[in-house]
């Protein structure tokens, strides 16, 4: 019977998720577990009976047309099925790794921006740079250059967002696949995932160890503990990065299965 409702939950899985689409569905399920049972009944074992009612529902073209459903909205039901190339498929893929490139470096950006303010914070208050500048101005220098990196980062991240926005249908999954471009893609799924599991694993390494800068810079006094929080900062931006890159490739692949929504 599992198998039957996950047939059926893979069939619709592309359709809109309206009312009467729940109730074909609904309907579908009662038929087939009905004939399952019956056949169930005559002696057949479990998978013959399950290879039967699934042949004889046949594809989900064929059973719209027989339960009459006319009434989805035409445009939107086209959208969910619309097919993609092999080269659209790739095309996704590199861009999302582009744009996980993008938004990892703004984030590391903004980080590194932060580190270098307490940097300069603690140099300023043992008076080591700026001097020249009086008053209360040179505060204000550690500040405009950590806004400066968020500057510099806010347009990486629309920028990304406008590569991605032509594939916008992909990252919804209103899309198909052919089987030989499904497997295909599973079988490079495989390869794909272990490589970004590795700079996951990098990543939460390099964050676990990065309190170990602020142990070290405490040796050194107060002073040192500032330099370690900033370190501690970097490292963090490190593994930032490498969670983004890592994971970008993996999500655009999953997207293409269809694995996350």
């Amino acid at each position: 019977m599992e198998t039957i409702k996950n047939y059926l939950d893979n069939l619709f899985q592309s359709i809109p998720k309206t009312e009467e689409v729940i109730r074909l569905k609904n309907d579908l399920l009662a038929n087939m577990e009905d004939k399952y049972t019956e056949l169930k009944k005559a002696g057949k074992t479990e998978n013959e009976a399950i290879g039967i009612v699934i042949a004889e529902f046949g594809n989900i073209d064929e059973l719209l047309n027989e339960m009459g459903f006319d009434s989805v909205n035409s445009m939107d039901f086209e959208k969910q099925k619309q097919g993609i190339s092999a080269s659209e498929a790739r095309d996704f893929i590199q861009t999302k790794i582009f744009s996980g490139k993008l938004i990892g470096i703004g984030v590391a950006l903004i980080m590194a921006g932060a580190s270098l303010m307490i940097f300069l914070y603690n140099q300023i208050e043992q008076n080591i740079i700026f001097t020249n500048i009086s008053g209360e101005a040179k505060e204000f220098i550690p500040v405009i250059l950590l806004l400066i990196s968020v500057v510099m980062a806010v347009p990486l991240f629309i920028y990304s967002g406008m590569k991605e926005e032509p594939y916008h249908h992909i990252d919804e999954g209103k899309f198909s696949l052919t089987s030989g471009l499904r497997g295909i893609l599973q079988n490079e799924y495989k390869k794909v995932s272990f490589t970004g599991n590795i700079l996951v694993i990098i990543g939460v390494s390099l964050c676990i160890l990065s309190p170990i800068s602020i142990f070290t810079g405490s040796l050194y006094g107060e002073t040192g503990s500032i330099y370690g929080v900033s370190v501690l900062l970097l490292i963090v931006a490190a593994a930032v990065l490498l969670f983004i890159i890592g994971g970008s490739k993996t999500e655009a692949y999953k997207k293409l299965l269809k694995t996350v929504r």
